[in-house]
């Protein structure tokens, strides 16, 4: 697991722990589209996750989840195979809504309980619903790894960080020097003092020389 990939999954994981108390073990609700992804790029989610999110992980799906791969039938069998082996979470559905619609209710829901889920999915539709959601990591995989969604301007936005002006993980600050006279932004470096031409008063001892 390259070192690169990790130390940007800690840094996302920073901002949700100090924003929302993201701490392990995690909760990763997972989608057929992720399952399917996983076993196309032959990525054991049990093994690969903890790793790469630095903590203990507890893996759920919804039943909304496994009966879409039911309905799909042989298609996503191996999605299914995986799905099956995770703790069916509650969800409140009956009957069984589309799996995008399932867990941007959970994941609404959890944002307004403090309830922490981080979804793992690889359907693009529902990630761009996630995003509006505050308080929700995403997870998806691509180039054959497991990897965290780079924080939304909507979650930073909705962040303790935006009343703190400059996001501190990605803006530079510029140095500013403030005269304490007028209070105002002047240029770096030191201004040139002119020299004053001495005179010599007229009648007086010393010599000009």
């Amino acid at each position: 697991m390259k070192v690169k990939r990790i130390k940007r999954a800690n840094r996302i994981l920073t901002f949700f722990k100090y924003n929302y108390n993201f701490v392990p073990p995690f909760r990763v609700l997972v989608d057929g589209t992720f399952c399917k992804a996983a076993l196309a790029n032959k990525i054991n989610l049990r093994e690969q996750m903890p790793k790469y999110l630095g903590g203990d992980v507890e893996i759920v799906t919804t039943k909304c989840v496994l009966a879409e791969l039911e309905i799909l039938g042989s298609p996503v069998y191996g999605a299914l195979v995986i799905c099956r082996q995770f703790v069916v979470d509650i969800c409140p559905h009956t009957p069984c809504r589309t799996p995008a619609e399932c867990l941007a209710h959970l994941a609404r829901r959890a944002a307004k309980k403090g309830t922490r889920y981080i979804i793992a999915t690889n359907d693009d539709f529902l990630a761009d619903k996630l995003r509006t959601i505050a308080g929700t990591p995403i997870l998806y995989i691509k180039y054959n790894a497991i990897l965290l969604d780079r924080v939304s301007q909507v979650l930073y936005l909705s962040s303790k960080y935006s009343n703190e002006g400059a996001n501190p993980l990605s803006c530079k600050k510029k140095k500013v020097v403030l005269t304490k006279q007028t209070k105002e932004p002047r240029a770096k470096g030191r201004r040139k003092r002119s020299k004053r031409q001495r005179t010599i008063p007229m009648g007086s001892t010393e010599s000009a020389g």
